[in-house]
């Protein structure tokens, strides 16, 4: 789990729960699976991802959908909520030591529901099940972090790393965690605010190396570069220009590609390249010619020329 703030949704139960009888058609094919405890939980995972893209795309309808497209697509909400939760439920049934299932099912009460505790038990509980998993003091790190417990946060967030230190996401939450509480990391590390930013574009850069095709971490990278200036710290601007460049490369949208455009534009006015800057902003323009910000950091950048 990445720290992204979500929204507090209404659990939505499937109805009355009893292990004896039919699952729903969208979960049946699980009953066969579940004599094999790996092969099981997997499955359950991989359906848990899909069902936390239709959960999201059902969430987000555009201000263009139609009313009753709309409804339906609250209705596919609900739905998806109701299966999750009746999916790892029942799989706790049969493996309420599974660590991993422990992790999930707690990610779905914590992101979901109003259940925080209830799921921080269910991370607890993982964390003692396999202690060589690492998802679930990542996810502890991130609710201590947020919740003001600054030191038992990084603490977790530490050993989720030691587990997997390849994994991108447990360097990128540490990044974000250093850049936002870097005031309360100075007296618990012991370190300087410039060494506290250096680590945290260390952990910044190892994210993108291990998901080198991952936008939101490529982004992520690339404006973590102005954060130098809150921490007394100069940046390579030539390097965040070019850390724009690689995110276009995965950006899927027309607003991620005019934001890369021109952000990397203001990275080349910083380096004082302003050729590079103007060209920059151009393509930006090119995009969305509209942009008033874009126009007036393109005749900042002429000025200089």
């Amino acid at each position: 789990m990445r720290n992204i703030v979500m929204f507090v949704l209404v659990l939505v139960s499937w109805g009355q729960m009893a292990f004896g009888v039919e699952l729903p058609p969208e979960l049946a094919h699980l009953e066969s699976l579940s004599g094999d405890e790996k092969i099981f939980v997997e499955a359950a995972r991989e359906l848990f991802v899909e069902q936390k893209r239709i959960i999201s795309e059902a969430n987000t309808p555009s201000s263009s959908t139609p009313a009753d497209e709309v409804e339906a697509m609250r209705n596919d909400f609900r739905h998806q909520l109701a299966l999750a939760e009746t999916m790892w439920k029942y799989v706790l049934s049969y493996y309420p030591n599974n660590a991993r299932a422990n992790n999930y099912y707690g990610e779905y009460l914590y992101d979901y529901t109003s259940q925080k505790e209830v799921a921080v038990n269910y991370w607890r509980k993982a964390s003692t099940y396999d202690k060589s998993f690492g998802n679930s003091f990542n996810n502890l790190g991130i609710h201590y972090f947020h919740n003001g417990q600054v030191e038992r946060g990084n603490n977790y967030l530490e050993r989720a790393l030691e587990v997997d230190p390849k994994n991108p996401d447990f360097n990128f939450n540490i990044a974000q965690m250093y850049l936002n509480h870097f005031d309360q990391l100075e007296k618990i590390l012991k370190k300087s605010r410039k060494r506290i930013y250096k680590d945290a574009m260390k952990y910044s850069q190892k994210a993108v190396k291990y998901a080198p095709d991952d936008f939101e971490l490529l982004q992520d990278y690339a404006v973590n570069f102005f954060a130098a200036v809150n921490f007394d710290v100069k940046a390579d601007w030539s390097k965040a220009a070019q850390a724009w460049q690689a995110a276009r490369e995965y950006a899927r949208h027309d607003q991620d590609i005019f934001f890369t455009h021109l952000n990397e534009g203001r990275a080349w006015l910083r380096a004082e390249n302003y050729q590079n800057a103007v060209s920059s902003i151009e393509a930006a323009l090119k995009v969305r010619g509209n942009s008033v910000a874009a126009l007036q950091l393109l005749e900042q950048a002429k000025e200089k020329l």
